[in-house]
């Protein structure tokens, strides 16, 4: 016999042994079981896409937000291109992670709170929108010539 055959039997054996307990548990814990059953059989899944993965999505993210919250003065032109691509991006995070969302559906004027509510859809979900770009780096400490920091 070779070694799978070995362990295929292992695991038929295992299962056989197994079979009454489970039943016992099924009928004396019955809340238990459905528990178990429902959190396991009935999760939703993530849809496969075929964009970008999630994580360049977010950086991504985080650099248009950068730029949209840049303080200096840019042009209508500019920001308004800035404003859609984060858009767009926003959008394919959600198809990425199974969100739902109405950003190229709604009026240019109720899009900045639809903006709103897929960002703390997207975070809950747990992705980062705020922070650098690239990782996080941390400052280095230098001392000054006096020796203090």
């Amino acid at each position: 016999m070779t070694v799978l055959a070995v362990l295929g039997w292992i695991a038929i054996i295992t299962a056989l042994a197994l079979l009454p307990r489970l039943l016992i548990d099924a009928l004396v814990y019955p809340d238990r079981v459905a528990a178990w059953a429902g959190h396991h059989l009935h999760r939703p899944r993530r849809q496969q896409t075929s964009g970008p993965p999630v994580e360049k999505l977010a950086v991504e993210l985080r650099r248009l937000a950068g730029v949209l919250l840049d303080p200096r003065p840019v042009s209508s032109v500019r920001r308004f291109g800035v404003e859609r691509a984060y858009d767009e991006t926003l959008g394919k995070a959600c198809c990425a992670l199974g969100i739902e969302h109405h950003l190229d559906e709604v009026r240019l004027t109720d899009r900045e709170f639809e903006r709103l509510r897929v960002e703390a859809a997207l975070q809950e979900a747990g992705l980062v929108l705020r922070g650098p770009a690239r990782g996080c780096t941390r400052p280095q400490n230098r001392r000054h010539p006096d020796g203090s920091f």
